[in-house]
């Protein structure tokens, strides 16, 4: 099969009834990586139809809460719907993070779970590893390498090489050399877009008001600049993500195409990329 994407969670801290927490599931037949996991993910891979017991890999991109509050039921839960492994990759902090959740917050409720008779792989065994840019992962299916974004915190963009074909998502991050160095000739990148005019219109109207909004400025990425990204990058597809609410998805896609020329789509909930010889969009 194709590698596809589906996009779990288009969404940013801010919940919104539309849009899930930043995740995404990278399905390329024998196993499924996903790529954060945002508030929702588990429940929004079975809404998908994903084979959740396939999903034995998780690259977390930075630590903010937006993008790990569901770790802890994608783990545990994942594990009653029938997944034996789970390794989990990420900036550094990643490995004290999983001690954390799987040992200190969840460690009494795993050793009862252990308990009821079902076989424990998956679930007394999950895996962490630190990671910083460069070579992360690599199996006979798949290649998987970083590179630095820039934000608030450590951050990491992933490149999965796959079929002959190349994935690239960011976290949050502003834009960056670095990002298009890693993305180039990629078939796809998916690329943070938080700035989008039209939310800078809805942060007025809330409390802390356009403080905030500018708060954002130096550590996101507006759309024109996601395309310029892409442009340097010469990858055949942007796919934008990390809404804001009141981002006119529609606004993105027009700032984001006035520097890229190649095709640009706004990232909504359950979409699917699936990535061949052409790229197919399913909404």
């Amino acid at each position: 099969m194709n590698p596809t994407v589906t996009v779990l969670g288009s969404g940013c801290p801010i919940p919104t009834l539309e849009r899930s927490g930043p995740a995404f599931a990278l399905d390329i037949g024998t196993d499924i990586s996903m790529i954060d996991c945002g508030p929702g993910a588990l429940k929004q891979m079975m809404v998908a139809g994903l084979d959740v017991a396939r999903s034995t890999k998780v690259f977390i991109t930075h630590h903010h809460s937006d993008h790990t509050f569901d770790l802890g039921q994608f783990a545990l839960g994942g594990w009653t719907l029938g997944r034996r492994a789970l390794h989990i990759y990420g900036p550094s902090g990643t490995e004290r993070i999983a001690h954390l959740w799987f040992e200190e917050m969840l460690g009494a409720d795993i050793a009862y779970r252990a308990g009821l008779g079902r076989p424990t792989g998956g679930l007394i065994d999950i895996g962490s590893t630190d990671c910083g840019p460069g070579h992360i992962f690599e199996n006979d299916e798949m290649t998987v390498t970083a590179a630095h974004g820039v934000h608030t915190t450590e951050d990491l963009a992933y490149r999965f090489d796959v079929g002959g074909r190349s994935i690239v998502f960011t976290g949050d991050t502003a834009p960056t050399d670095d990002i298009a160095d890693l993305a180039r000739g990629a078939d796809v990148l998916f690329h943070e877009s938080n700035l989008v005019p039209t939310a800078r219109d809805a942060y007025a109207k809330t409390e802390g008001g356009l403080a905030v909004w500018e708060s954002l400025q130096d550590h996101h990425t507006p759309p024109e600049k996601a395309g310029e990204i892409a442009q340097k990058a010469g990858v055949r597809q942007l796919v934008l993500i990390h809404f804001l609410p009141g981002a006119d998805p529609r606004v993105a896609e027009e700032l984001a195409s006035s520097t890229f020329d190649g095709p640009v789509v706004a990232a909504e909930d359950l979409m699917r990329v699936e990535v061949g010889d052409e790229i197919m969009i399913h909404r």
